[in-house]
């Protein structure tokens, strides 16, 4: 079992951070309350992972992280299961 598509922080996928988040992190607040980010372009902000990441995307409450075209968390296999596997 390969990758299944986690979305990898990268400067592409953190930047540029929303200013909501911006602020409240510079106040040392949590993101507690917030909503997810959409942008046309940049596709959805995942406030829990901290990355943007393409429509196709899903933040796994399992893995917490972003998976690409996810299906589900697989409890036997303890992974997500994905397009790419």
């Amino acid at each position: 079992f390969g990758d299944p598509g986690i979305v990898k922080r990268t400067p592409a996928t953190i930047n540029p951070i929303p200013k909501e988040v911006a602020e409240r992190l510079r106040a040392g607040e949590g993101l507690d309350g917030l909503q997810n980010f959409v942008d046309e372009s940049r596709g959805v902000y995942c406030v829990k992972c901290c990355v943007w990441r393409p429509r196709n995307a899903v933040h796994c409450t399992t893995c917490r992280r972003c998976c690409r075209d996810h299906d589900h968390h697989c409890g036997f296999y303890g992974r997500c299961i994905a397009k790419k596997n």
